[in-house]
């Protein structure tokens, strides 16, 4: 099995299968993934990242290259108390992310948790998704994390005033494209 490696962050562990980042040496960003224990077409993802207040979000990008636009990227954060995981598309030009119509495609157990200055989020993601771009005219892309090589964005932001992702306050890219499932 392959680890996700990331420049700034070092490989603390890899057990039972999980591949876990540690957070930077300022503490900010976190991130391991690993089988679900529930079932056995999807991955279980762990994200964490500083919230310095109840409209902040931590998300988790999948990427052919190390550059936003184009990406399947699932954020967390809590809406009005409640974990709100959407996935997004990361649109090339202008660069932003546009939440997808169907917002859970392939997302399960979600679980979003803000507590001392820190957002917390698990979701299990199905090995693979198929989904239509919010775009003009829309495509459909496949993500499959079995057979494709994926470069991991980790970002922290604001949400916009409509509950929408906001450009990120802080982004790590990983420094090689894996397979994760």
């Amino acid at each position: 099995m392959l680890c996700a490696s990331f420049g700034i962050l070092s490989l603390l562990a890899f057990v039972a299968h999980a591949h876990v980042i540690t957070p930077s040496e300022d503490g900010d960003i976190s991130f391991k993934y690993y089988p679900s224990q529930s079932n056995g077409d999807v991955l279980t993802f762990e994200l964490s990242g500083p919230a310095p207040n109840e409209t902040s979000y931590v998300a988790l990008g999948l990427s052919l290259d190390q550059k936003m636009g184009d990406d399947s990227v699932v954020a967390c954060a809590l809406k009005d108390g409640k974990p709100d995981v959407r996935m997004y598309w990361n649109l090339n030009n202008p660069y932003t992310s546009v939440p997808l119509a169907k917002p859970s495609t392939g997302l399960s157990a979600l679980e979003v948790s803000i507590n001392d200055g820190l957002i917390s989020c698990k979701f299990d993601r199905d090995f693979v998704t198929t989904f239509d771009t919010p775009t003009k005219p829309s495509k459909s892309v496949t993500i499959d994390m079995t057979k494709t090589p994926y470069f991991t964005l980790l970002a922290v932001g604001p949400l916009k005033d409509n509950g929408n992702v906001n450009h990120h306050k802080e982004v790590i890219v990983s420094d090689k494209a894996e397979i994760l499932a």
